[in-house]
């Protein structure tokens, strides 16, 4: 930990000393990104902040800052940096994806349902875009799950299931069938 202090420390001596705004902010963005693999977070978190400091257009920076917030369950500060990343570039498939899931554990979270409404719409975006469209519809399944529309929660469910079966959330799935048969009969209690 205390060496990352230092790193970070030193790269913002360099930010200030020499102005190099590309190189610094990218070295600070990989750095972050080991850190991250590494389990230390927040020190990874203060390596994204600086490259966003050294240069507020990364749109990188902002999705892996916002990754970051969302592992350490900060799912409003997620949503914040998944959508300043997507005002920078609005092609960044990956945090739309990561905007639609922030948003549906915000709304399990605080049952806000502004945040469920939100994350259907981000979710069915990436489906418009054909990105990860099984996740995707997995997700959706769980913002009908929440919604009690179980009908339409099972509806994702085979969406997801012809996709690629793989994906299907076996635990989900047990927990939809408690309080709703599948009507297609594919899945039962046994």
């Amino acid at each position: 930990m205390r060496q990352a202090f230092y790193i970070i420390i030193f790269f913002s001596f360099l930010i200030s000393a020499h102005g190099q705004t590309s190189q610094t902010d990218s070295i600070l963005v990989d750095e972050g990104q080991k850190l991250y693999s590494e389990g230390k977070y927040k020190a990874a978190l203060n390596s994204f902040e600086l490259a966003i400091k050294t240069n507020p257009n990364n749109v990188k920076a902002h999705r892996l800052k916002g990754e970051t917030h969302y592992r350490l369950k900060n799912h409003k500060d997620a949503i914040i940096e998944f959508n300043r990343a997507l005002a920078l570039d609005s092609s960044d498939n990956k945090s739309l994806l990561d905007l639609g899931v922030s948003q549906s554990l915000a709304y399990f979270k605080t049952h806000k349902i502004d945040f469920l409404t939100q994350s259907e719409q981000t979710l069915r975006k990436c489906i418009d875009k054909n990105y990860e469209v099984a996740f995707a519809n997995m997700q959706l399944s769980y913002c009908e799950f929440y919604k009690k529309d179980y009908s339409k929660s099972w509806e994702y469910i085979h969406k997801v299931r012809e996709i690629d079966e793989g994906q299907v959330n076996r635990k989900f799935v047990l927990e939809l069938l408690i309080v709703s048969p599948d009507p297609k009969g594919v899945y039962k209690l046994d």
